[in-house]
């Protein structure tokens, strides 16, 4: 269970937005991402069900990585009604696409 009370804003899109939460039990800061399923259909050129098959995958993706290779850990999810929330790993930094931007380039090492 996460601490709702107070959310941070971390980012968004098209779909999700994402906001720093703290989780009850151990006080440890999470992400939370919050996909809104009843987005307007097809209006980013993708369709309600392969949208959903893509949100599924994700999450499956992230299970077998399970916070591995640099990539967060997925530390649970709600799948409400008319939302879909992931509780992920903190990345204290930002994400990979604001690091490229900041830094004009990504080592794989």
């Amino acid at each position: 269970e996460v601490s709702t009370k107070k959310k941070d804003f971390l980012g968004g899109g098209a779909w999700a937005k994402v906001f720093q939460v703290r989780r009850k039990s151990d006080r440890k800061l999470l992400a939370v991402k919050r996909i809104r399923k009843n987005a307007h259909i097809n209006w980013d050129g993708w369709e309600k069900e392969p949208r959903m098959a893509a949100l599924r995958g994700e999450i499956e993706a992230m299970n077998a990585l399970a916070g591995k290779n640099h990539c967060l850990k997925l530390e649970g999810a709600y799948d409400g009604s008319s939302v879909l929330m992931l509780v992920l790993e903190l990345a204290p930094h930002g994400d990979l696409m604001r690091h490229i931007h900041e830094s004009g380039h990504f080592s794989e090492r």
